[in-house]
């Protein structure tokens, strides 16, 4: 099977030629058209892209496959080869085709549905480059607020959306929160808490069940749109693994497209399902981590317990003999202590324990111990 851009320069030379015609082939990119393949003499790209344009911003019409518009004094005939949630593409040839319209169009929802079996080498790149990217950047950060960002960033980049969102669950609050986001500002969000079933992000949470809608606009009791999405077009999935759900992940306005694609959905699932697997990570060492402090520090005064002063002798005393060094241990009394925590109580005892052991924190150096 030939790849995306070999496709269509045979495509676009096998209909110049038929039509002895020039012939242009352009598709959007976040925004940009970009020429695929030409043949013949077309005008520059920037000419090709403002026609695109002036196409582009026609009012939908899903029945309208082939459209007339001009150049200056040139006509040209554009075959709009677009399906739900695919790229937007162009097929542009010079002159007015009006008695070809219906071979026109018919030939437009043939080269449609083709065409949409082959995606863009850039895209697979970017798609393949983010899935792998993920779980090393991961591995790399070290607070959770960058976690989060690197999740919602590199998601929204896999699947070409320009905006996003990664709400995670709060048990002791009992909702969700906006943790990260991508595209706007994450002080617009930051107050909101969702509870579990309400809205979307709460109904995907509840439910475990991602949604790929092409218009928020279908679904019943869902807010008006804001006017910071370009799109009605969203996706959340929930980030599931073998405990429970921890949140929500959700993208909109897809790139150079109106809707997002089937592809689109399982490539968001995919890097959810990575994403999960970050987070069990971070949460599982903090586990960790919090279990070793509190097996080598004493929770009332903070300072080392025996278990870690036992392990330290150990490894004090070995280094004082291979380097035939003096080793001197220090033990330290605090008078009358007994007498003070059986006149004044365990209370006072306690507070005079971690005075005693702030002293002593503030007396060795961190790298001393």
């Amino acid at each position: 099977m030939p790849d995306f851009e070999s496709a269509c320069r045979l495509v676009v030379a096998t209909l110049a030629a038929i039509l002895d015609t020039p012939t242009a082939l352009l598709d959007e990119q976040s925004g940009q058209w970009r020429v695929v393949s030409t043949n013949g003499a077309v005008p520059a790209g920037d000419v090709l892209a403002r026609l695109a344009h002036r196409v582009r911003a026609m009012p939908p019409d899903p029945s309208r496959r082939v459209v007339e518009t001009r150049a200056g004094a040139a006509a040209w005939t554009c075959l709009l080869l677009q399906e739900s949630g695919a790229p937007n593409r162009l097929l542009l040839i010079a002159g007015g085709w009006t008695l070809s319209h219906p071979l026109l169009q018919e030939c437009a929802v043939r080269l449609t549905a083709a065409m949409t079996r082959f995606r863009p080498a850039h895209l697979l790149d970017r798609r393949t480059a983010a899935a792998c990217r993920l779980p090393r950047r991961l591995a790399r950060a070290i607070e959770p607020a960058q976690m989060h960002q690197i999740i919602v960033d590199a998601c929204a980049t896999a699947v070409s959306a320009q905006k996003g969102s990664l709400a995670l669950y709060d048990a002791e609050r009992r909702s969700l929160s906006v943790v990260a986001t991508h595209g706007y500002p994450a002080v617009l969000v930051r107050h909101m808490r969702v509870r579990p079933g309400e809205g979307i992000i709460g109904t995907v949470f509840r439910t475990a069940r991602g949604l790929r809608v092409d218009d928020i606009r279908r679904i019943p009791g869902a807010p008006p749109p804001r006017l910071r999405y370009r799109t009605r077009s969203f996706m959340s999935v929930p980030l599931t693994g073998t405990g429970p759900i921890l949140g929500v992940i959700s993208v909109s306005d897809p790139g150079g497209a109106e809707r997002f694609s089937r592809q689109d959905f399982r490539v968001l699932r995919t890097m959810a399902g990575v994403a999960r697997l970050g987070l069990d990570r971070a949460k599982a060492l903090e586990q960790a981590g919090a279990s070793a402090h509190a097996a080598a520090v004493d929770p009332l005064t903070g300072l080392f317990n025996r278990r870690y002063f036992l392990t330290r002798l150990d490894e004090e005393v070995e280094r004082a003999r291979r380097q035939a060094t003096p080793l001197t241990v220090v033990v330290l009394d605090v008078d009358d202590f007994k007498q003070l925590n059986d006149r004044l109580g365990h209370l006072v005892g306690d507070g005079v324990l971690r005075v005693v052991g702030e002293v002593l924190r503030r007396s060795v150096r961190l790298f001393d111990v």
